[in-house]
C-alpha cells in the first residue's frame, strides 16, 4: 500500500515517519485536529471496522481499502443495495482495487479527465485534485455538505467497479454495467445495434443513480436532479425508463451485463418502433458527447423527452391503472428540459417549440390519468 490517507478529502502521505497534507504539490504541516485523525486511520490498519465479516477480510487482504476514511461507510451500504444476487463481482473487484488520488488525469476523454474514472483494465479508481476542488466549490456554492458530495462521488466510481467483469485475459472483453468494451475491435455492439458510446450514456445515468440512491435520505430535497451536475440528464432518463421497464430488469441488465440488449427488448415491449428506438439511443448518445457544443447536447435533452413521452404515452394503455397516478407523478419529478431555467439560453427555436410541445404532451398525460382514475 502507498503510504498515503484521504481524510475529508484531503491527501495525507506519510514521508520519513511524518506526516504531510499535500496541497497545490506542496507539503504542508496539518493541523493537530488533521493529524489526530490520519494517526486514527493508520491505527485503524487491520481493524475490524468494515460492516461485515466479508469485507473485513478483503481489507486485510487489501489495505487499499483502509486509505479512505469514508469507505467503511460507503461499502457497508453498497453491500445492501447490490444484495447477495449480484455481490460476487463486487467482493472480487475490491480484492485488488487500488486508488490513485493524483493531479488531473491524463487522458483523452474530457469528462474523465475533469472527473476521473475507474480503470476497468487495472482496476483502478483514480480521482485528480482537481476534481475534488470542483466538489468542494460545488458544495459550498449549492449549501450542501462536501463529505456528502465526496462520498457520493467516490460510490459512483465503487459502482462502476461493482458491475465490472473484466475477461481481457481470455476473451479481450470488459463488461461494465450496460456497456461492453471489446479491444479485439474498435467499437462493440453490445448484443444489438447500439455501440459503447450510446451505452455509455444509460450506464452513466444508471451509476449516478444507483450514487445518489445510497444517500437518498441525507440528500433530502435535494435528489440527484437537484444536487448534481454531472450526468444528471442521463440519470432522469433512467428513472424514466425504470419507471416503465422495472427497477428491477434496469438492476438485473447493469450487474449481470446484460447490455442494452435486454433494456432494449423490455422497451419494445412498450413501443417496438425501431425509428423511435434508434433516435432514442443516438440522441443519448449526444448527451453524453462532451465535445458537442452544449446547444446541441441541451437539444438533444429536449428530443430524449419527447420519445420518453411517447413511450409513456403508450406505458398508460398497458398498466396498471391503479398506479397511473403514482407513475405520472414521477414522470413528473424526472421531467427533463423545464428544471433547469438557463436551459432555454441554449437552445435553438426549433428546440423551444419542442419543449412546448412537451409541456403539452405532458399534460396530455395527466388528462388520460384523470380518465384512469375514474
Amino acid at each position: 500500500m502507498d503510504k498515503y490517507f484521504i481524510c475529508d478529502g484531503n491527501k495525507y502521505i506519510i514521508d520519513d515517519d511524518k506526516i504531510y497534507e499535500i496541497f497545490e504539490n506542496q507539503h504542508i504541516i496539518p493541523t493537530s485536529k488533521e493529524l489526530r485523525k490520519v494517526k486514527k486511520m493508520i491505527k485503524n490498519i487491520d481493524q475490524d471496522i468494515f460492516n461485515s465479516s466479508k469485507l473485513n477480510e478483503i481489507a486485510k487482504r487489501n489495505k487499499e481499502l483502509y486509505k479512505i476514511d469514508v469507505l467503511p461507510e460507503i461499502l457497508g451500504k453498497m453491500e445492501k443495495v447490490i444484495g447477495d444476487e449480484y455481490i460476487e463481482s463486487f467482493y472480487k473487484n475490491l480484492e485488488t482495487v487500488r486508488f490513485e488520488f493524483d493531479d488531473p488525469v491524463e487522458c483523452d476523454d474530457k469528462s474523465l479527465k475533469e472527473n476521473g474514472y475507474h480503470d476497468s483494465m487495472s482496476n483502478v479508481i483514480h480521482i485528480n485534485a482537481e476534481t475534488v476542488d470542483c466538489l468542494r466549490k460545488f458544495s459550498i456554492d449549492n449549501n450542501l455538505d462536501f463529505e456528502l458530495v465526496f462520498k457520493i462521488a467516490l460510490a459512483h466510481e465503487l459502482f462502476h467497479l461493482a458491475s465490472c467483469d473484466n475477461q481481457f485475459a481470455t476473451t479481450g472483453i470488459i463488461y461494465q454495467g450496460l456497456t461492453e468494451r471489446d479491444f479485439n475491435k474498435r467499437y462493440s455492439d453490445l448484443t444489438t445495434t447500439i455501440n459503447f458510446g450510446k451505452a455509455k450514456a444509460f450506464n452513466e445515468g444508471l451509476t449516478q443513480l444507483l450514487a445518489c440512491g445510497l444517500y437518498a435520505e441525507e440528500l433530502g430535497d435535494h435528489n440527484f436532479h437537484k444536487f448534481n451536475n454531472t450526468y444528471t440528464e442521463e440519470a432522469r432518463v433512467i428513472c424514466q425508463i425504470a419507471e416503465m421497464v422495472g427497477h428491477k430488469n434496469i438492476k438485473k441488465a447493469y450487474f449481470k451485463n446484460l447490455g442494452m440488449g435486454y433494456i432494449k427488448d423490455k422497451i419494445y415491449e412498450i413501443n417496438n418502433s425501431k425509428k423511435l428506438y434508434d433516435s432514442f439511443t443516438t440522441n443519448m448518445g449526444r448527451l453524453i458527447n462532451y465535445d458537442l457544443d452544449e446547444t446541441i447536447r441541451n437539444s438533444s435533452a429536449i428530443k430524449i423527452q419527447n420519445i420518453l413521452l411517447q413511450y409513456e404515452s403508450n406505458y398508460l394503455e398497458i398498466m396498471n391503472k391503479d398506479k397511473t397516478k403514482e407513475f405520472i407523478n414521477s414522470v413528473n419529478y424526472y421531467f427533463i428540459g423545464n428544471w433547469k431555467d438557463e436551459i432555454n439560453n441554449t437552445l435553438s427555436p426549433e428546440s423551444k417549440l419542442l419543449l412546448e410541445e412537451n409541456l403539452k404532451l405532458f399534460d396530455n398525460l395527466k388528462e388520460k390519468q384523470k380518465t384512469y382514475s375514474k
